[in-house]
């Protein structure tokens, strides 16, 4: 019989594959050439982590350009309980959701029996989704062993439960860290765009103003640069408004605006109506901040500008 590594190499490129997994005989060989998928049956002397099984099929996947899976057997004298954490790694790559039921348990052999020692419930779970026919099956299937499966301890979590409520505490505890971990990083981003516009304010307010005079009054404008702010594209020469005479025809202008008509649009009364009644209910700054988009600095001036424009809210 050939051994794993005869086969398809002792390493990858770079990287050497352990002896004890290249030793491995192959027993069966299953090549699907239509999904690129190789499945290896393979015996070994020792047991293997299945990690490291992971890690081979990956580095064998690399070098043979397929999906590649390799299904361990080991001989009977081998099988312990303290590999059971082995077989529920695999048993959780067939059966995602119970990703962490069985944490903490504990597991005994008694003759053709084995026990497990439930403290966090979840028996209902197990139950529904199978995990006894896929475990007595990886057993067979590595071990060429078959066991009864019997569940104790506390098989279901109940509200009166001290393990239930400790649960409950731990994970309330958890949510209020991140909470607050959250509220940190954006009191940093905060502080740090604050920063920013107060730097940019007194870089303006030292900059040098120009005094334009004469036909220099007003901005020179490059009329190539210029882009609509709204409405059509600008057709033909643009002339200053100081230039416009009774003859003039039709004309394009440019000069200051002294006035303009705002409409209200849906999103800006949204906004209004979250902050009115926002701020009356007594809102938080973060809160309001998430509620129209902006950030914790603009929420507090949102806050600040309106109870100083209303102070009997701050009063009510």
């Amino acid at each position: 019989m050939k051994t794993l590594g005869s086969i398809f190499g002792s390493s990858v490129g770079n990287t050497k594959i352990p002896d004890r997994i290249t030793g491995g005989v192959v027993t069966r060989v299953n090549i699907i050439n239509e999904v690129r998928l190789i499945t290896l049956w393979v015996h070994f002397s020792e047991l293997i982590p299945l990690d490291d099984l992971i890690r081979t099929e990956k580095l064998y996947a690399k070098s043979l350009d397929s999906s590649v899976v390799i299904k361990p057997h080991f001989g009977r004298e081998l099988f312990t309980v303290r590999y059971f954490s082995e077989l529920y790694k695999v048993a959780r790559r067939e059966i995602p959701s119970i990703n962490g039921t069985l944490n903490n348990a504990d597991v005994k052999q008694d003759g053709k029996n084995l026990r497990i020692t439930l403290y966090n419930g979840g028996k209902a779970i197990l139950d529904a989704k199978g995990f006894d026919g896929v475990l007595l099956r990886l057993i067979a299937e590595q071990f060429d062993l078959s066991f009864n499966l019997i569940y104790d301890g506390l098989l279901e979590m109940t509200e009166d439960n001290t393990a239930y409520q400790q649960q409950m505490q731990n994970a309330q505890k958890q949510v209020q860290r991140q909470q607050l971990e959250q509220s940190v990083q954006t009191e940093a981003a905060d502080a740090e765009v604050s920063e920013n516009v107060r730097a940019k304010q007194q870089e303006a307010a030292a900059t040098e103003t120009e005094i334009r005079e004469g036909k220099f009054a007003t901005p020179q404008l490059i009329e190539s640069s210029i882009r609509p702010l709204y409405g059509r594209n600008i057709r033909g020469k643009m002339i200053p408004i100081s230039e416009i005479a009774m003859d003039s025809g039709k004309v394009t202008v440019w000069g200051d605006v002294f006035e303009l008509e705002k409409r209200v649009t849906k999103l800006q009364r949204r906004h209004a109506k979250a902050v009115n009644f926002g701020i009356v209910y007594g809102i938080s700054e973060f809160s309001l901040a998430e509620d129209i988009g902006v950030s914790r600095y603009e929420a507090r001036e949102y806050i600040d500008n309106y109870l100083a424009g209303y102070p009997g809210v701050k009063k009510y």
